[in-house]
């Protein structure tokens, strides 16, 4: 099968972007021809031997839009692709260049986040949050008149998930407005988590278009390591960003509280806006020697990350639609400790395999960490069955081909109903 996708980024950067890589690799190795298409601007496009790998004009409106849509019905003219797989294009293509897409080729969207249908960059959190809980609360409705009666464009500078003035947060919401729409009239839509199923059906999405395909462990189970022993000392380890929704400095003002009445070490990753403020704390703490706060990892190394922590926090602001990093560490047999909210519960499975604290709440994120610190065998006992778990739904083969499956059973319909 040769396989169009096209995404918004493509260089390491976040989860979709991690996926798009491992799995373009995966699915050639099972045979299949993989096509990228991404954005003609980005500074630092990853390069795979032997993939065709393209560029598009970056669509900002419906102008631009069709110069990208031309440019788009070039690449499937030539390159005739058995299907087109649009990714995350928030910011990238808009709705006419989709709609121009699926004239030529079945196509089909993969919904990563709540981008899809949610204005406030992607974290479908209410911004009028009640003090009295101080927690954040999830919105509950669908995208529509509410986005603004409820006060989720804003040009608050306190806000960090307000991006831009008024009007350009106004014409972005238009813009995925229209993007919504046309997603409903696609053939199938995919996407990591029955989360994200939920939300797409009730934003209009006709149920029997929507398929789960969950995230994959993206390494193969003979390659990794076998288990040590524990490290003498707990590990307390996190992946993600240092921005405003990842929860990476909730974390660590945690880890800094708890420092002298717990026997710990830490090892943070990511990158991100906070990082040099993160390690600044650090030092303020005077604790360089017990929070160790990396930066970046290469994902070749990651596998080395796991082996050497004890337990994964994670400690996400928003319902993410999945959730990878939490089944890389399970792969490892490590227990996590994480906010419910998004996807994350379809992994995490409560008590066998970690602790879900109430979503934002910082006091029960902290028990649960303190909880597996005091009783390493209980949080040994999680990470062994959190392994099985994990490869028993997430190997990354058996995962592709229900994929595979999809796409075929897109691709056939789409045929048919073109004979009609």
């Amino acid at each position: 099968m040769r396989i169009l996708r096209v995404h918004n980024l493509y260089r390491p950067f976040g989860g979709a972007e991690f996926y798009l890589l491992r799995t373009s690799e995966a699915l050639e190795e099972m045979g299949h021809e993989v096509i990228i298409a991404s954005p003609d601007d980005d500074p630092a496009p990853f390069r795979h031997p032997g993939r065709i790998e393209l560029t598009l004009p970056r669509a900002r409106g419906f102008a631009t839009g069709r110069r990208a849509l031309a440019a788009l019905e070039r690449i499937i003219d030539r390159h005739a692709p058995d299907v087109a797989i649009f990714h995350t294009t928030i910011g990238f293509l808009t709705a006419p260049v989709l709609r121009g897409c699926a004239r030529g080729v079945p196509t089909i969207k993969q919904v990563h986040d709540a981008r899809v249908f949610c204005p406030k960059t992607r974290s479908k959190v209410l911004p009028d949050t009640d003090p009295s809980e101080n927690r954040p609360r999830i919105c509950p409705y669908p995208f529509g008149h509410r986005c603004l009666t409820r006060g989720c464009l804003s040009e608050d500078r306190r806000d960090p998930l307000a991006a831009g003035s008024l009007v350009e947060q106004a014409r972005e919401t238009l813009i995925r407005w229209t993007e919504l729409r046309a997603f409903r009239r696609l053939p199938a839509l995919l996407c990591d988590s029955a989360y994200i199923g939920i939300e797409l059906e009730r934003n209009g999405i006709s149920r029997d278009r929507i398929h789960v395909v969950g995230q994959t462990i993206p390494w193969p189970r003979d390659t990794l390591a076998p288990l040590e022993p524990p490290p003498a000392r707990p590990v307390i380890g996190a992946v993600g960003r240092w921005d405003a929704v990842k929860g990476m400095e909730l974390l660590l003002d945690i880890l800094i509280e708890m420092a002298p009445r717990r026997d710990f070490s830490a090892r943070l990753v990511g990158e991100g806006p906070n990082l040099g403020a993160a390690r600044e704390q650090v030092r303020a703490a005077g604790l360089p020697e017990r929070i160790e706060i990396l930066g970046h990892v290469s994902p070749a190394d990651i596998p080395s990350l796991y082996r050497g922590i004890s337990i994964l926090a994670f400690p996400s602001l928003i319902p993410e639609s999945f959730g990878a990093v939490g089944i890389e560490a399970q792969a490892h047999a490590l227990p996590v400790v994480a906010f419910d909210a998004g996807g994350v519960s379809e992994w995490l499975s409560v008590p066998d395999t970690g602790i879900l604290a109430p979503f934002g709440d910082r006091a029960s994120l902290r028990r649960g960490l303190e909880r597996l610190l005091d009783d390493p065998a209980e949080a040994r006992a999680m990470g062994e069955r959190g392994r099985e778990r994990a490869w028993r739904h997430y190997e990354q083969r058996a995962q592709l081909e229900r994929y595979i499956e999809i796409l075929s059973g897109v691709i056939a319909r789409e045929e048919h109903r073109a004979r009609d």
